[in-house]
């Protein structure tokens, strides 16, 4: 089953004027200065190997910029949910996304798949993942749960590589002996069942309906337990407001003490890419699987004290008989602060009831039972009683006033929000405000340091050669030779190349393996003279001479005739105006176009425009290239217009005769066409002679346009003493100059660098 979603969700974006979105924007820029630098170096050692020394050393720039990206473009967050079985991660998590019943629950272990809780793309739906028939078999023997019934011998006889024919063979045998208990019997009896059941969905990605997904993420009896053993991870593709609008993503791992190695691996894959981690210890404390999962999460992620949340769940059942005094409840709250302290920040330690919670998520929706009530009302009023025994004590104002101020009162807070829905509510405020300040900002520092790592490549490679240059700079932009140099060799490149485009159209037939203009004309001519052809068929919709008899009635064959006449000349003088415009002009826009591409003169004049502060140079001549355009369709237009006139003023008369229509008409059609095929070819000749000239006149007026833009921009240049952007010199530099230019705009692309790094060091200081 799918359940269709609203058109648009998304993660909510930080506010525009936030410090946060200040600091990411900045690092986009400096990301881009970064990709512009490093696709220069690469540009620049294709072009000469010898222009740096420091080329062969160069690398492991593009790693770093690929993962600055990949976090520039992440922007949702991985909450791990992590701890031993039955310390009700999964009663906690449907808490936290107020969706209760979400993630299957009970009082034994239940979830035993990996299952990953994230925003849909399109629709809710579960998306599970099977082992292979291999990785299925040997995560039985993998499972420390079934590993003592399956002996030493055995084990190692499955680590030397036996085929699976024997480790299910081995399976069978187990189950058979009358010394494994009935629990571990039936979970390997269902595994072997399932796996014969589901053999065509190993190593496959299926998706159930969401409703069926308790059998795919905890049993429901010790059969069923068979089944889970087939699946490597789960994904439910839900839509909930902290998805949506805070960007998360949670992962329920199983029970850290209960999954196999294979499993294992598989959470800690997803620790080396998680943000965060909730550890849900027991109330009894933390046992060392919680620490063991502590220790991984630390090697795969480096410094994650800020990083990790502790949420004591099912707080309701910490026995008071166990805290009669004040002395064992401090004794008791001093033992898990102290274990957190070491490494941690005990002010992330909250407790929660994640059942009240949810029970009272299922009140809010109408779908408490009776027996929902009074568990409901049962937990409310153990909380209630717990809250009030610590009050009594003054065990909760002890802590708040003696205990270190870095942590106490949070903690003291943490005890008294048990009272209010169980705590659940305060631990996921704070977990949003967590993600929305600190954590997105860690992660604007990761992405700071990426870069960082890339810009210091990039210095170590031009470092050395700023002073080879750093004269030539200085003596560049005080006198701007280099900058008026450059806008007149741009318009040099530029009328040279549509000159040469010009000409390659305007030489004699012959001359060129290429197309002449001359030629091309006589083909749509010849073209034009196959359309009257087929124009003047019999039965062609647009000339049909008996729907004009018909419409004419009694008229005589000359009457018939003329219209004929008339309404062809009409036609064909149309789409000899339509045929020139579109194709010819269209043509010759596309052939200048190609001539100045290669130049690429938009992407020069726009970085020259930035530094005149004038951003619209390259729309500007963008402007100038579509009017270009126009200009050459109009002038064409009109030109055929004034031959289609000169069509119009002949005279065509139709020989008197005594035949009818009937009988005149074949031989009416053939002289038809050989006339017009006649006058439209001298059309053609016509107005091939002068339309190059025309083109010509449009084509120099382009050029004295662009000139004019030139010189506009020069002029700027020299009011405000900029100067033209080294980079581009380096592409249009002459042969001797083309080192000098070369190193220079390496040395300016790391300058670059350097702006935008301290743009960000600005916003991260604001």
């Amino acid at each position: 089953m799918t359940t269709a979603l609203p058109p648009s969700f998304a993660p909510a974006a930080p506010t525009a004027g936030s410090r946060n979105a200040r600091v990411r924007a900045a690092l986009e820029r400096a990301h881009q200065a970064l990709s512009v630098a490093h696709e220069r170096v690469q540009q620049a050692r294709e072009r000469d190997p010898t222009l740096c020394a420091g080329f062969s050393s160069y690398g492991g720039v593009k790693t770093s910029l690929d993962a600055a990206g990949a976090l520039l473009a992440r922007r949702t967050y991985r909450v791990a949910l992590a701890g031993m079985m039955s310390a009700g991660k999964s009663t906690l998590a449907n808490a936290l996304l107020r969706r209760p019943g979400l993630l299957p629950t009970g009082i034994e272990e239940t979830t035993l798949t990996i299952t990953v809780v994230q925003r849909p793309v399109d629709f809710e739906k579960l998306v599970v993942h099977y082992l292979t028939y291999e990785e299925a078999l040997r995560g039985v023997f993998e499972r420390g749960h079934y590993q003592r019934w399956f002996g030493p011998g055995v084990l190692a006889k499955v680590r030397e590589g036996v085929t699976p024919e024997v480790l299910r063979a081995e399976i069978t045998q187990t189950a058979g002996r009358p010394e494994v208990p009935d629990d571990v019997r039936e979970q390997l009896i269902g595994f072997l069942d399932a796996l014969e059941m589901r053999r065509a969905q190993l190593g496959t990605v299926i998706q159930p309906s969401l409703e069926d997904r308790r059998l795919y993420l905890a049993p429901r009896t010790h059969r069923d337990v068979g089944h889970l053993l087939l699946i490597a991870k789960a994904e439910l593709h839900v839509d909930n407001d902290l998805f949506s609008r805070e960007g998360l993503e949670f992962v329920d791992l199983p029970g850290a003490d209960s999954t196999n190695e294979r499993q294992k691996e598989i959470a800690y894959e997803y620790l080396a890419d998680t943000d965060l981690l909730l550890v849900v210890p027991s109330a009894a404390g933390f046992r060392f699987v919680d620490v063991d999962m502590l220790g991984r999460f630390r090697a795969a992620r480096g410094d994650i004290r800020h990083r990790v949340f502790f949420a004591l769940n099912r707080f309701d059942e910490a026995k008071v008989a166990d805290l009669a005094s004040p002395e064992a409840s401090l004794a008791y709250f001093k033992k898990l602060v102290d274990m957190i302290a070491r490494d941690y920040d005990p002010g992330r330690l909250y407790f929660t009831v994640g059942l009240w919670a949810a029970l009272e998520e299922r009140r809010k929706g109408n779908q408490c039972t009776p027996d929902d009530e009074r568990e409901l009302a049962r937990i409310s009023q153990a909380t209630g009683d717990l809250v009030a025994h610590f009050e009594r004590q003054g065990v909760i104002d002890q802590i708040a006033s003696e205990w270190d101020e870095r942590y106490a009162g949070r903690l003291a807070d943490a005890l008294r929000a048990l009272v209010r829905g169980g705590g659940v509510d305060r631990l996921r405020a704070d977990l949003i405000g967590y993600i929305r300040n600190e954590l997105e900002m860690a992660r604007l520092l990761e992405i700071r340091a990426h870069l960082e790592d890339a810009a210091r490549a990039v210095e170590a490679l031009v470092g050395p050669e700023r002073g080879r240059v750093r004269g030539f700079l200085d003596s560049a932009r005080e006198q701007l030779k280099a900058t008026g140099g450059y806008l007149d060799q741009v318009c040099y490149a530029t009328r040279d190349a549509l000159d040469r485009a010009h000409q390659e159209m305007a030489r004699k037939e012959g001359e060129v393996d290429e197309m002449p203009f001359q030629v091309q004309m006589r083909r749509l001519s010849d073209a034009f003279g196959l359309a009257i052809d087929g124009l003047l068929a019999r039965n062609n919709p647009k000339i049909d001479l008996r729907q004009i008899a018909r419409e004419l009635g009694d008229a005589s064959a000359q009457d018939l005739m003329q219209r004929v006449i008339d309404t062809t000349r009409g036609v064909l003088s149309q789409k000899f105006v339509e045929l020139l415009t579109t194709k010819l002009a269209q043509d010759f826009a596309r052939r200048y176009q190609d001539a100045l591409d290669p130049l690429d003169n938009e992407r020069a004049l726009e970085e020259f425009g930035r530094v005149i502060e004038k951003p619209e140079l390259g729309a500007r001549y963008l402007g100038k290239l579509n009017e270009l355009e126009r200009t050459l369709a109009l002038v064409t237009r009109v030109r055929a217009l004034e031959e289609v006139w000169a069509v119009g003023d002949l005279d065509f008369k139709p020989s008197p005769g005594t035949r009818g229509f009937d009988e005149l008409e074949p031989e009416f059609r053939r002289a038809l066409s050989r006339e017009m095929q006649a006058v439209y070819a001298e059309r053609f000749r016509s107005i091939a002679q002068v339309l190059l000239k025309y083109y010509r006149v449009v084509l120099d007026d382009f050029i004295r346009d662009f000139e004019e833009l030139a010189a506009e921009a020069l002029r700027e240049a020299r009011l405000i003493g900029a100067q033209v952007p080294v980079e581009l010199l380096a592409a249009r530099a002459a042969p001797e100059d083309r080192q000098r230019y070369g190193l220079a705009e390496l040395v300016s692309v790391a300058d670059g660098v350097h702006r935008a790094l301290e743009a960000v060091d600005g916003e991260l200081a604001r």
